[in-house]
């Protein structure tokens, strides 16, 4: 069952991001990191978004690779060319890699980057773990990279896949790593990582430590990140697939709800929408950064989904380009994500949008 269930998710690969080579495995970190020995270009940099998930930065570390991040764009908060020349131009390491990210599922426009790295020879890697089933996801990257982990537009609680779509890369299909067929031995590393993670941004918080401390748990936890802490549900997959459009075109109507209530609401800015997008969460930014942790323990105490993602990974990992992420670092301190996928009932956003109005046009209330 389990060996089925991968093929239909190899041929739902090439049927929407192909043609190309295609493979499965228990996370998408561990493919990414496959990738990236079978290359070989160890010492290299890899261009990655400053504001995006640490699992990237640490799968980079893992497979002996630079991280150079990038800033991001605050209207769609995701990688730009400009953020990428910057990067690439202040990096002091040769650059063989760029990671797009499709960020909390709003596209990202890859032309120009996909120009641009064709004519540096850097391999471009579109990341669409974020962004799956709108389209237009998936198009331009050499590498497509997706996610099927807990909350993820296709969700079977972990795995992910990933397509080689440039014929130039696959004489390396021999070499990457494909499905870890195995019982993972190490289902306790997930909630052990978590606890620590938090810990350490505990410990920053309060300065009792300072930034660039979260890379000391990378080797810690290396079989967790590159594998994940258990075997995703791929019974579960045939069914997601043919559920997909009709739960992506729910995630776009919760979202539209959220931006026509929130619109005119003073204090907070919206993001710009793009029809090729399909938001994995519907994010805005206070523009108070005070306000930020305020209004998010005051969500958590009625709604309990809601998050501050992401920390500015620049200033949590060894890398290049630490000093260019101005807008990554606003981003760390005044963004509010929430939920739109199926916990989010109409009590869920009726809930939220009164708490959002009645925070702004009050004030705040201790």
């Amino acid at each position: 069952m389990v060996t089925q269930n991968i093929h239909v998710g190899k041929a739902w690969l090439n049927d929407n991001y192909g043609p190309g080579a295609t493979f499965i495995a228990n996370r998408a970190s561990g493919l990414l990191f496959s990738f990236l020995k079978a290359l070989g270009r160890e010492g290299t940099g890899v261009i990655i978004p400053a504001s995006s998930c640490h699992a990237l930065a640490q799968t980079v570390i893992l497979a002996n690779y630079i991280p150079v991040f990038a800033d991001i764009e605050i209207h769609d908060l995701n990688m730009s060319l400009s953020n990428l020349l910057v990067a690439h131009s202040n990096s002091d390491c040769e650059v063989s890699v760029c990671i797009a990210v499709h960020s909390y599922g709003n596209f990202c426009v890859l032309d120009e980057i996909q120009k641009y790295c064709l004519e540096n020879e850097i391999i471009l890697v579109e990341d669409a773990c974020q962004l799956t089933g709108s389209g237009h996801e998936g198009r331009s990257g050499d590498i497509v990279l997706t996610s099927f982990g807990y909350s993820k537009p296709i969700n079977i609680g972990g795995g992910g896949g990933m397509l080689i779509r440039s014929p130039l890369l696959q004489n390396l299909e021999s070499s990457v790593q494909d499905s870890d067929d195995a019982e993972p031995s190490f289902p306790a590393e997930g909630s052990k990582f978590k606890s620590d993670y938090y810990s350490l941004r505990n410990l920053e918080f309060t300065h009792e430590i300072s930034r660039g401390l979260l890379n000391s748990l990378t080797s810690k936890y290396t079989d967790f990140i590159l594998h994940g802490g258990s075997l995703p549900l791929w019974n579960e997959f045939t069914g997601q697939i043919e559920s997909l459009n009709d739960r992506n075109m729910e995630r776009r109507r919760k979202a539209k709800i959220l931006s026509d209530a929130l619109s005119n609401v003073p204090g907070i800015q919206l993001l710009q929408e793009s029809s090729n997008s399909v938001p994995w969460r519907y994010c805005f930014l206070v523009e108070n950064v005070d306000h930020q942790i305020e209004l998010t323990s005051k969500l958590r105490s009625e709604i309990s989904h809601v998050s501050n993602w992401y920390p500015n990974l620049a200033q949590d990992f060894p890398g290049r380009n630490i000093d260019n992420t101005p807008n990554s670092t606003r981003v760390e301190k005044s963004i509010i994500n929430l939920w739109i996928d199926d916990v989010a009932n109409a009590e869920y956003l009726s809930k939220t949008i009164e708490i959002i109005t009645t925070f702004f046009r009050r004030g705040i209330r201790k």
